[in-house]
């Protein structure tokens, strides 16, 4: 079972969309997802949530499952803002498109992650002030 948790329907066919929590308890067993994809859902609960939160994402996984976490990075969102690469108008887009309860980076993220995930990859999308993160199950 492939999952998307975001708070915005996707456009991709093969996964089952889930837009909360506890739909997510009530529609994925323990260990009964293959892929789990996180657009800009982490964001949408307070700093303090972060860990448990990705511990209950990260039981959903099956052994060696993926869990991709696409989050905007408040780093990559100051460092263009300082170069005046990206004006306020547009940091306000960016930070109030969803439903935003925290703002992130990925030291954040990193630190949250549960132990029984091993970061495979990391990828910062530049101009949407962005950061993925490819995750595998190991425990």
């Amino acid at each position: 079972m492939k999952i998307y948790l975001s708070h915005n329907k996707p456009n991709i066919d093969n996964y089952t969309w889930i837009n909360n929590l506890s739909s997510l308890n009530d529609s994925v067993l323990q260990s009964e997802a293959t892929e789990i994809v996180c657009e800009n859902f982490l964001s949408s609960f307070s700093i303090d949530e972060q860990k448990e939160l990705l511990n209950k994402i990260t039981d959903k996984l099956r052994l060696n499952s993926k869990l991709v976490i696409s989050e905007v990075d408040c780093n990559l969102i100051t460092k263009r803002f300082y170069l005046e690469e990206i004006n306020l108008t547009e940091i306000n887009k960016i930070l109030f498109a969803d439903k935003r309860k925290s703002i992130l980076s990925v030291n954040d993220i990193l630190a949250n992650l549960p132990d029984k995930l091993q970061v495979n990859n990391k990828h910062f999308q530049y101009n949407e002030c962005k950061i993925i993160l490819t995750c595998r199950r190991n425990k």
